[in-house]
């Protein structure tokens, strides 16, 4: 396994676009893991719900990018490129809220009213961390019906690696709350002080967020 934990969140970063490098090393993965942090909170006094939006993409060096891994907010998992090339599916992990259960796969959550200090009615705690982890099929993922490796995949990553100039894959990342309450005083953290940044899945809906973006360089090597 690959493990990456993306050194992303969304506290200090208020309107902010985030664009940070970091390194994979993948040679001997049969999984890819990237983690990342959102920290989340409810200065309202109800439960509200949310959800994040991210995006992982290859750079083809043509001003587009290539969909890899796409989840919106509220339906998990809209676009798979490796369920649809070769056959093995990626998966979007959360914890369970038993501890039993280990990682479960990722879902809107619930996040309660935060404790004020009663003379300012100010948050005590602006923020809770809600983790999650993108699991990819690395090179050595999948087994054909005779046992061997699923060589596409394989020729795949070593070509993503081993291609300098493309070589980037592209994180984005935001969380968005699910409530029709878009009030300040009921808002999910982080909150929006300044204009909105949109995606096309909540564009025009009235969801504002921040959104973030980390680049990760893929490596053809194995972890020391």
């Amino acid at each position: 396994m690959a493990e990456l934990a993306s050194p992303y969140r969304h506290t200090g970063a208020y309107g902010v676009l985030n664009s940070e490098l970091t390194t994979l090393k993948i040679a001997a993965a049969e999984t890819i893991d990237i983690s990342w942090t959102f920290y989340v909170g409810n200065n309202g006094s109800e439960a509200r719900n949310g959800d994040q939006y991210f995006l992982l993409s290859r750079n083809l060096g043509s001003g587009m990018p290539g969909k890899l891994v796409e989840y919106a907010p509220g339906e998990g998992i809209v676009n798979d490129f490796f369920e649809e090339e070769f056959g093995v599916s990626s998966q979007v992990l959360m914890p369970s809220r038993r501890r039993d259960q280990g990682l479960v796969p990722s879902t809107v959550v619930s996040v309660g009213a935060e404790p004020t200090i009663t003379m300012y009615d100010s948050p005590i705690n602006y923020g809770v961390p809600k983790y999650y982890k993108l699991r990819l099929p690395g090179p050595l993922a999948g087994t054909t019906a005779q046992g061997g490796l699923n060589q596409p995949l394989l020729e795949w990553w070593e070509e993503v690696a081993r291609r300098e100039a493309f070589s980037y894959l592209s994180v984005e990342f935001a969380y968005y709350q699910l409530d029709k309450q878009m009030n300040l005083d009921s808002q999910i953290l982080p909150k929006v002080d300044g204009p909105a940044v949109q995606n096309f899945w909540l564009s025009g809906l009235g969801h504002p967020t921040h959104k973030f973006q980390n680049l990760i360089r893929v490596l053809w090597e194995e972890e020391r």
